[in-house]
């Protein structure tokens, strides 16, 4: 292992395992352990930190910071249906986030949000490996684990990592659930108001807590932070460091004191955090990925936790029980070390045995270069020894071969949208970090949503496939699924202007192959762009049934072979799901009818084409009434004894009060509303009492002549058949032109879409072979994750896009209009596209109010005011109703330019 992964993990290790370093909590004895039980456990800053401490200057103008956050929300099997953790809840605590962080001009954004059933990470156990399996993105993304408790951390509500200086083997925060306003568990409303994140996240930029060093001046703390030492409560004028200028900053976020007090970073503390941020975190570092142990937590007198170990790592057993170590104490049971352990502990030198004990475990998996960090060793990647004409596993070299576009996607098409249309989206190649089924396994992946992206690769000599078998294979792992976006592969025509910086939609591909989905559109899309031999156009031809893709996280495999004798067959998972005719099965067809309808043709005045009429001789029978009516009066009907003649249905309500600002000159005499009257709730009814209406035996309705077939029924016409002048025939559609470079061309909402051992050549043995190679290997290992993931109860939704109206009208209207509000902010058109059902009940609303104020108008008013009210009331409910259908309009037509976009048509 490098030493800067070392060095990075000894951090970790004083991190995650030893809250006690974070400051001298008994300096003068001001705070109790009691008393600091709510803290957090964020570890202090490196020395690294303090040169930059030295370059911050004074303060400057801040620009505009806006950090994406991915939020994983973990709850036990046990606690599944009552720990519901909501996008609402989620929303207003990044509310409370940014209201602290506004001096700052930082803002944090709810990017996505997954929900995981893990009993152990529910709890805040293993916080190492649950922040590792479950990471996303990169440096400059928040990851956001919010957990029932925090049991790996008792007396603590969370912690956060710091700006990774060097490789890093997991990056984010992780939060009790019992700190967040209106979640599960939350009781406290004083004590916990949402502002613990705050503090973490402070760490999470760098900053140190406002104590460290007491009364003396550190580096780790900004210089216009007064120096104090640790007190509780809010102690208004506390000057705990006398000698020192200025009263403790008890207004301080970083500070120990409650959250009633604090409201405050300062704007040192300000600048530090944004030089953090431009250094370690602006260029989006990739996580180093590291293979831990899955940790069992063994409570030590309740201050902290430890980890159990593999009895047979001898190194970590021998760091555990010796009492000779330098910092280590003797902390290990009697069944691993034979001798009884003292609950009487000091801090520091359990922080150092956690260390300890991690890195030494460490080291012994990087001496036996075997992970350790799921109950089954995962294989080891090995680059294949096969051949063909394009074979990619992404190995060294990979960005010699590859190379991103940088060309304006579809030039003509921008000009009228008034949009260029770059291709900014990001690639990288790296190991998957959701379902990792084989070590070293890397592919390119798709680093941006709701992005363009296009990267192209040139085949080291063209590929013809006249007379040849054609074989296209490749994997695709979706790991943040894939809700609309497209992850299919384009292999493109060889010509000499065949340029990859230049590669784009309008780039003339030979076949497009791959998964594609948006909505309720979902398929492997199978195009053949054929030329017509006789005008030398181009036309896409459209599988006309294509198989649906399997949306899932783990690798799925797709495979294209298409034979000399023109048949095809498509498979996923090495399982053939699709198979028949090139010259049957396309749309439009490979090769035109030989004849068409003539456009001249017409269909003669007298031609008689209903099938059946009503008979023209027929008769109302005698005793049709068509005037009887649906409904008579009940004549036998008799009124109820309880029934209240002389009671009213309702009642002034006598709860009621006179508003205070009511005029009665301007308003009109004050009335109370009415309410039902209680004396007609136990009864059968109120008011004058009429005889109900039954149904009618008589009633027929109106009469009509029954139908027979029409004698003069000449059949449907369609027109005459000429020859059509544009037929031709290729009876070898799978001679397909030579093929030159293969390329990605995809826009996406979700990223992290990765692409791996792709094998393009003639041999379906080989590409078998490759296939059993990796993805049979890597798979079983993904899907035994994929499995333990699930929750027991398969019907209850992962996520809002999953509820059903019926299940819980109440939720799933709050989730839906919560999910709307958070995208709408960022983009209102992409809220109507999404969640239609938002958008269409503000237009009813909207229409409601109008039909509402016009029937108050129709029926007077009581005074000039009153009407007065109503139109103007009338009017703004027209332009809210306007809006409404504008925006549904608009997001329509944006959504529609998106498929447009999204198109595959080739204008060469």
């Amino acid at each position: 292992m490098p030493s800067s992964t070392l060095s990075a993990l000894l951090l970790v290790g004083v991190v995650l395992a030893a809250p006690g370093l974070i400051s001298n909590y008994n300096i003068g004895g001001l705070l109790s352990r009691a008393e600091q039980k709510n803290y957090c456990g964020s570890g202090p800053a490196p020395e690294e930190f303090h040169v930059l401490h030295a370059e911050v200057g004074k303060a400057t103008a801040l620009e505009r910071l806006v950090v994406p956050v991915s939020v994983v929300i973990y709850t036990s099997s046990q606690s599944k249906e009552k720990f519901d953790v909501g996008i609402s809840i989620i929303n207003d605590q990044l509310e409370i986030v940014n209201h602290g962080f506004e001096t700052t001009n930082t803002s944090f954004v709810l990017e996505e949000v997954t929900w995981i059933v893990d009993d152990v990470w529910a709890k805040g156990d293993d916080l190492v490996n649950l922040q590792i399996d479950n990471y996303r993105g990169n440096a400059g993304k928040l990851n956001l684990h919010i957990v029932e408790s925090v049991n790996s951390l008792p007396n603590t509500y969370g912690q956060c990592s710091l700006p990774p200086t060097q490789d890093f083997p997991f990056d984010g925060c992780v939060l009790s659930a019992r700190t967040i306003p209106d979640a599960p568990g939350h009781t406290d409303n004083q004590q916990f108001q949402g502002k613990g994140l705050i503090h973490l996240l402070g760490h999470w930029f760098g900053l140190d807590h406002t104590t460290l060093g007491g009364c003396k001046q550190s580096q780790a703390v900004a210089g216009d932070v007064p120096l104090s030492l640790p007190t509780s409560g809010c102690p208004v004028g506390a000057d705990t460091c006398p000698d020192a200028s200025g009263q403790d900053p008890i207004r301080n976020f970083m500070g120990f004191n409650s959250e009633d007090c604090k409201s405050e970073f300062t704007t040192g503390q300000a600048l530090r955090m944004r030089k953090h941020w431009q250094t370690y975190r602006a260029s989006g570092r990739p996580l180093k990925r590291l293979a831990l142990p899955r940790l069992v937590p063994v409570n030590l007198g309740g201050y902290l936790p430890f980890y159990d170990v593999d009895p047979s790592n001898s190194l970590a057993v021998e760091t555990l029980c010796s009492p000779d170590r330098k910092g280590v104490i003797r902390v290990a049971d009697e069944k691993r070390c034979g001798s009884e352990w003292s609950p009487v502990m000091k801090l520091n030198a359990l922080a150092a045995a956690a260390s300890a004990a991690l890195l030494a475990g460490i080291a012994h998996a990087d001496e036996d270069q075997k992970p350790l960090n799921t109950p089954d060793e995962l294989p080891k990647f090995t680059p294949t020894t096969l051949k063909a004409p394009f074979l990619e596993q992404f190995t060294t070299g990979w960005d010699k071969r590859w190379k991103p576009s940088h060309a304006k996607k579809d030039m003509k098409d921008a000009a009228k949208d008034g949009e260029d249309w770059a291709y900014v989206g990001e690639w990288a190649v790296e190991e998957p970090h959701k379902y990792k089924g084989m070590d070293g396994d890397e592919g390119l992946v798709v680093k941006n949503q709701a992005a363009h992206h296009a990267i192209s690769a040139k085949f080291p000599t063209k590929i013809d496939n006249k007379g040849k078998t054609l074989v296209v294979q490749y994997e695709v792992k979706l790991q943040n699924g894939l809700e609309c976006g497209g992850a299919y592969m384009k292999l493109l025509r060889d010509n000499k202007a065949l340029h990859q910086d230049e590669f784009s939609n309008t780039t003339p591909y030979v076949i497009m192959f791959g998964p594609d989905k948006c909505g309720h559109t979902n398929k492997v899309h199978f195009i053949i762009n054929h030329k017509n031999p006789k005008t030398g156009e181009y036309e896409e031809k459209h599988l006309s049934s294509p198989p649906t893709a399997k949306i899932v996280k783990t690798t799925e495999l797709y495979t294209l072979i298409v034979h000399p004798n023109n048949s095809y067959a498509i498979k996923q998972n090495r399982e053939e799901v699709k198979s028949g005719s090139l010259l049957e099965d396309f749309l439009p067809e490979i090769n035109p009818p030989a004849e068409i309808d003539d456009p001249k043709d017409t269909k003669p005045d007298d031609w008689v084409d209903k099938a059946r009429i009503p008979d023209p001789e027929a008769k109302k029978p005698e005793d049709w009434d068509e005037d009887a009516p649906y409904e008579i009066v009940d004549e036998d009907a008799t009124m109820p004894e309880d029934w209240l003649e002389k009671e009213p249905v309702t009642v002034p309500d006598p709860e009621a009060q006179k508003p205070e600002d009511w005029n009665d000159d301007e308003d009109g005499d004050w009335e109370a509303p009415s309410v039902p009257n209680p004396k007609c709730s136990d009864v059968s009814g109120c008011g004058p009492w009429t005889k109900p209406m039954k149904k009618n035996p008589d009633h027929k309705g109106k009469w009509t002549a029954p139908y027979i077939d029409n004698p003069d029924y000449k059949g449907p016409w369609a027109p005459r058949k000429i020859k059509n002048p544009d037929f031709f025939e290729d009876k070898t559609p799978a001679n397909l032109e030579p093929m030159g470079a293969i390329g990605f061309e995809i826009w996406t909402m979700q990223n992290d879409i990765l692409f791996d051992n792709i094998y393009i050549g003639h041999s379906i043995a080989d590409a078998d072979k490759l296939a059993a190679e990796t993805w049979a290997i890597k798979h079983p290992a993904e899907t035994k994750q994929a499995d333990a993931d699930k929750p027991k109860d398969e019907d209850k939704p992962h996520s809002p896009s999953d509820l059903k109206f019926l299940d819980d009208p109440v939720v799933y209207v709050k989730e839906k209009l919560d999910l709307f509000m958070t995208i709408a902010r960022t983009d209102p058109l992409e809220a109507v596209k999404f969640v239609p059902e938002v958008a269409g009940s503000i237009a009813a609303v909207a229409l409601t109010m109008i039909l509402l104020v016009v029937s108050l108008v129709s029926k007077g008013a009581s005074s000039p005011a009153v009407q007065k009210a109503a139109t103007e009331a009338k009017d703004k409910a027209k332009e809210v109703k306007d809006a409404a259908v504008e925006a549904t309009a608009t997001g329509a037509e944006k959504a529609k330019a998106e498929v447009t976009k999204r198109t595959t048509r080739s204008q060469s």
